[in-house]
Formats: structure tokens, C-alpha cells, sequence
């Protein structure tokens, strides 16, 4: 019973350590994956949605600073007035900063293709740039109000701190599950090996109690056998030479 205790106990281990290194490795590839995404597009998109913190107040209070907002790829035709739209400037003055605005009006350019024109909340007039399909990024699915913690954590987590911490925290764990790891299968070995040598150097034949006293019963009547023929032998020799010895007396007579 013991033993199964312990099996189980092990399997149990093994598999709660290999789950954490797992979920471990998925966070890492996760943050490398949203981190380069936002180094070459400058904002987060995962199977055409998109995640973004709202810095500016141009759309309150509909939207608040600091809101997190989510924005689904959505194409241009299926675009409705009064919707909130994310897409990028580009104006170069903005360095191509993305944008959360309301569409105030659709209309086509000079070259028939559809384009918005779009207005913050919060702003006296409508924006000057028309927003092309180029530039459009989705339409705006939901967003947090003030205050909210999901929109905090999202805050940390792309500042710098967060950034190290989502990075280099997962890999110092998988570091420590590994070097862990490492030590126990070094000390199992070393235990492996000791058994080893320790049932070497035992006698690979083991006697019961009964067996040794029979085997020391049976070397004792052996010994006292030996030693009674040796008493025996040395005087049936002095017996034959004092017969000798009275025959050459009697001839010399």
C-alpha cells in the first residue's frame, strides 16, 4: 500500500510540474508573440481582434482615458454611421498613431472607393483626414469604463516593469523547474548506484538460522571425526614398533 502511496504520489508530481512548465512555456510564447505584433504593427491582433488603451480623451466621456477598448476587422461597406472605428493616421505629424473615433459621415473619393469621415466625441469638429480601407483597423466591439482593473493590468503589463516581469519571471520558473529537476535525477543516480554497490558487497546467498545450525552441527561432527582418526593413527605405530622391537630381542637370544 505504501508503495502505490508513493507511485501515485510521483505521478502526481511529475504531472502538476509538467502542466506548470507547460502553461509556463505557453505564456512565454504568447508574450513574445503580442510583443512582436506590437513592434511591427504597433498594436496587439489575434484571428482579426484587436486590443487598445485609450490615451487621449477625444472620445469622452463616452470612452475615458485609460479605457480598454476591443475592435473587430470588419470591412469597410458593412461600416455604419454613429459607429466607433479604430484605424491608423496618416497624417506623418502623428507618426501613424492609432486612432479611436466615431464615423460622421460615408461618402466615396474621386476614385469611387468608400471612405469615412470621422469626429472624437470630445472634439469641437470633425477630423480633416478621410479614413480609407487601407487604414481602417475594425470597428469597436466593447470597452471598459473608468477605472477598471482589466485596463490596469494591461497598463502594467506593456509599460516597461510589466514587460520584464511577463518575460523574465516565466523564464527564471522554467529555469527552476529544470535545475530541480536536474538535482533530483542526480540524487536518484547517486541512490541507484549506492544500492547498488551495497547489494554487491552483501553475499548473494543468505542462510536462515535453521540452515546455519544445521551447517555448523555438520562442520562440528566432521572436525571431531578428523581429530579422533589423528589420535588413533600414532598409537597403532608405537604398538608395531614394540612388537618389532621384542621379535629382534628374541633372535638375538
Amino acid at each position: 500500500m505504501n508503495i502505490l502511496k508513493k507511485i501515485r504520489a510521483r505521478l502526481t508530481l511529475r504531472m502538476v510540474s509538467g502542466f506548470t512548465t507547460l502553461v509556463l512555456i505557453v505564456t512565454i510564447a504568447l508574450c513574445l508573440f503580442f510583443t512582436l505584433q506590437s513592434l511591427s504593427v504597433g498594436y496587439v491582433s489575434c484571428f482579426g481582434t484587436s486590443v487598445f488603451r485609450v490615451v487621449t480623451g477625444s472620445m469622452e466621456p463616452e470612452i475615458p482615458v485609460g479605457a480598454l477598448l476591443v475592435a473587430q476587422k470588419t470591412d469597410i461597406e458593412d461600416i455604419r454611421e454613429r459607429d466607433i472605428v479604430c484605424y491608423r493616421s496618416g497624417r506623418s505629424q502623428l507618426g501613424g498613431a492609432i486612432i479611436t473615433h466615431r464615423v460622421v459621415g460615408i461618402y466615396r473619393d474621386p476614385n469611387g472607393a468608400l471612405v469615412l469621415q470621422t469626429k472624437g466625441d470630445a472634439n469641437p469638429a470633425a477630423d480633416t483626414e478621410a479614413v480609407t480601407e487601407g487604414q481602417l483597423i475594425g470597428r469597436v466591439k466593447t470597452y471598459t469604463g473608468s477605472g477598471s482593473v482589466m485596463a490596469k493590468v494591461i497598463e502594467f503589463l506593456t509599460g516597461d516593469v510589466g514587460f520584464l516581469a511577463c518575460i523574465l519571471l516565466p523564464v527564471l520558473l522554467i529555469a527552476g523547474f529544470i535545475f530541480r529537476d536536474a538535482v533530483r535525477s542526480m540524487k536518484k543516480a547517486i541512490a541507484d548506484a549506492k544500492k547498488q554497490l551495497d547489494e554487491e558487497e552483501q553475499p548473494k546467498v543468505a542462510l536462515s538460522e535453521q540452515e546455519y545450525a544445521q551447517l555448523y552441527k555438520q562442520v562440528e561432527e566432521e572436525m571431531r571425526k578428523e581429530m579422533a582418526g589423528h589420535v588413533e593413527q600414532p598409537e597403532s605405530g608405537d604398538l608395531q614398533v614394540d612388537v618389532v622391537s621384542s621379535s629382534a630381542s628374541d633372535t638375538e637370544a
